[in-house]
């Protein structure tokens, strides 16, 4: 059985065994059910019991791994991916039973949830081609790949930049437009009357635009 597979199974067997308890906690342990219930009921944040479920299902499915580890940048045999966990599987289920957990996953970075929210609303957007955020911090690699990868679901192009890239970005602009800004400021220069701009300036202007586009 494919892994999907055993998740997808694992889930709703768990599903049907919940809707057949309702009214029995199915925690035996007063402390535990406390903890579990505060985190399954928090109105005021919801990726918590999205991220307790996706650590539970992976600790079902590999009995090995510490469901305090759930990035597998912490190494070892016993780390897992909680975000592969609540991507792959736990979104589809969510999504089918219309449960009240958070919309996208809960393994998000501060940095990367505040983007999702601007997808969110990007996607509700017909008319949009590009997006733009502009930050002060360092720019990290997975927040840039995290990025790239948003195109596929918004069809918007997502550039991230902090203040050194924003300057680069607009000045890389400016040189691809550069003739179009030319073009219309020689026009103004050359419409100008004499009392204005003299015939000499006009020129110089001219004689130096050339120059410019030889180099």
């Amino acid at each position: 059985m494919t892994t999907e597979k055993k998740c997808v199974e694992i889930l709703e067997r768990l599903y049907k065994s919940a809707e057949n308890r309702l009214k029995s906690q199915g925690i035996s342990d007063s402390t535990v059910f406390q903890k579990v219930d505060y985190v399954a009921r928090c109105s005021t944040n919801r990726a918590a019991v999205r991220l307790l479920m996706s650590c539970l299902l992976a600790k079902i499915h590999q009995p090995k791994v510490d469901v305090r580890k759930p990035y597998t940048e912490i190494g070892g045999d016993d780390t897992f991916s909680g975000r592969s966990y609540d991507e792959k599987y736990l979104s589809n289920f969510i999504n089918k039973y219309e449960l009240p957990c958070n919309a996208t996953t809960a393994f998000l970075t501060p940095a990367l949830r505040n983007i999702n929210i601007a997808l969110e609303k990007i996607k509700q957007s017909s008319h949009l081609n590009n997006y733009i955020f502009i930050t002060t911090e360092p720019v990290k690699d997975t927040v840039l790949e995290f990025a790239k990868k948003s195109y596929s679901s918004t069809g918007v192009e997502i550039a991230i930049l902090d203040c050194i890239g924003f300057i680069k970005h607009f000045l890389y602009l400016f040189y691809r437009i550069r003739m179009n800004f030319l073009d219309e400021y020689q026009k103004l220069v050359l419409n100008e009357p004499a009392s204005s701009v003299s015939q000499e300036l006009k020129e110089a202007f001219i004689v130096l635009r050339r120059a410019g586009e030889q180099e």
